[in-house]
C-alpha cells in the first residue's frame, strides 16, 4: 500500500515540476540528481543488499546476545562490510556515470563522440 502511495506521490511531484518549471537545464539537473539517490535507496533497502545483509546482521546480533564471541560481532561486521560496499558502489557508480555524462544531458555537445579516447591514429576524411 505504501509503495502505491509513494508512486502516486512521485507522479504528482513530477507533474508539479513540469508545470512549475518546465523543461530546462535546471530541471534536468534536478531530476538527474534526484534519480541517483532514489536508485541507490531502491538497490540498498529494497533489493538484494538487504536480502544478503539481514541474515548476516541477525547472526551477529544473536552472537552478541549469547556472548560467545569476544568483542562486538556487529561492530566487526560493519567494519568489514561497510568500507568494501562503499568502495564497490563508488567504483560502479563511476563506471556507469562516466560514459553517461557525454550521452545524456544538456552538456553533451561539449563531449567527444565517444567517452573513451581512441588509441588509433586519426584517419583523413574520405575524398568524395
Amino acid at each position: 500500500m505504501l509503495s502505491v502511495a509513494g508512486s502516486v506521490l512521485g507522479l504528482a511531484r513530477d507533474q508539479a515540476l513540469a508545470r512549475l518549471f518546465g523543461a530546462g537545464r535546471e530541471t534536468d539537473a534536478f531530476l538527474v540528481a534526484w534519480t541517483v539517490p532514489e536508485f541507490a535507496a531502491t538497490l540498498l533497502i529494497e533489493d538484494g543488499l538487504a536480502f544478503a545483509l539481514v541474515p548476516m546482521f541477525s547472526l551477529a546480533l544473536a552472537r552478541r546476545a549469547q556472548g560467545t564471541v569476544p568483542g562486538d560481532p556487529v561492530r566487526a561486521l560493519v567494519a568489514a562490510t561497510l568500507p568494501r560496499l562503499t568502495l564497490a558502489f563508488a567504483a560502479a557508480g563511476a563506471l556507469v556515470v562516466a560514459p553517461l555524462r557525454c550521452w545524456c544531458g544538456p552538456w553533451r555537445r561539449a563531449c567527444p563522440t565517444t567517452p573513451w579516447p581512441s588509441t588509433a591514429p586519426a584517419s583523413p576524411p574520405p575524398a568524395w
